[in-house]
């Protein structure tokens, strides 16, 4: 096979994933509140997107870490409640915990536009222009999440280079 056509091939290959790679992301929850959490609402800022469950102990062990995190302001945290459960319970839950960050019902349904949830507690990682950049499953503390943005915006500021 020549050069040419190698290369050719890599292209079209690539294509695919360059396009995933800077589409973006957006949906609309509904909050604790009763007001809608919009993914758009906080373009310009990094986002932490958290699903959780009241049911699950590695979630409830992280959700200090990011509520410290939160209240740095290095980026939002949206928690994303992942269960079936009623609204004033689960406000009663939150305020127990002394949840200050956005917190959105999901119900048992990922929104469009992000990947299926493989288990939880899971974390995504949404630019200020609302690509999806990072995905971690499992518990998230507050040290790693600055790391993980002091990496992704030194790879930002590298690529403009």
């Amino acid at each position: 096979m020549s050069e040419k056509l190698r290369a050719l091939w890599l292209a079209l290959l690539l294509v695919p994933t360059l396009a995933w790679a800077t589409q973006t992301v957006d949906f609309q929850l509904p909050g604790l509140d009763g007001q809608p959490v919009k993914l758009s609402d906080y373009r310009g800022r990094w986002v932490v997107l958290n699903f959780w469950a009241t049911w699950c102990p590695p979630c409830l062990e992280e959700m200090p870490e990011l509520e410290a995190f939160h209240r740095s302001d290095s980026a939002v945290v949206v928690g994303v409640n992942f269960e079936t459960v009623d609204r004033e319970v689960l406000a009663d839950f939150v305020a127990d915990l002394a949840i200050s960050y956005p917190v959105a019902l999901a119900g048992m349904e990922s929104p469009e536009g992000l990947p299926k949830l493989r288990g939880l507690p899971t974390t995504f990682l949404v630019s200020p222009q609302g690509e999806l950049v990072r995905t971690h499953t499992g518990i998230v503390t507050a040290a790693l999440l600055e790391d993980l943005l002091a990496d992704l915006r030194d790879d930002r500021e590298e690529a403009l280079r």
